[in-house]
């Protein structure tokens, strides 16, 4: 997938009785502070770094990237957990692949607790 591309998230469940969704790959959250951990697993047709990023509401968030070096055919795992706060209801999260070349994601997650 193309550098900047949002990164399909391969399973999703979503808990009944909340208003915490899954739409098109991006989760949806209602107003309020929420424990989030992400990650990836993938591979790069070269060598370089392998890095994802999470954004909310199409924009990256400072800070909330996992990268690791990969060699050209290597798969490798990365993940990270953080403290997100929806400001207003409809607040969408979503992994993009921002490694600044062509990679390959699977196992792509998103969990959300909310605080």
């Amino acid at each position: 997938m193309a550098t900047t591309t949002q990164i399909p998230v391969t399973l999703v469940r979503e808990t009944s009785g909340t208003d915490i969704t899954v739409t098109g790959g991006n989760v949806v959250l209602p107003e309020g502070n929420y424990l989030v951990s992400y990650g990836v697993e993938g591979t790069r047709t070269t060598n370089g770094a392998l890095t994802a990023s999470l954004y909310q509401n199409g924009t990256p968030l400072t800070g909330e990237s996992v990268t690791e070096t990969v060699s050209t055919g290597e798969t490798v795992n990365a993940s990270k957990t953080t403290v997100v706060n929806s400001t207003a209801a409809g607040t969408t999260l979503g992994l993009y692949n921002t490694s600044g070349a062509e990679a390959t994601f699977s196992n792509a997650y998103i969990t959300v607790l909310k605080l």
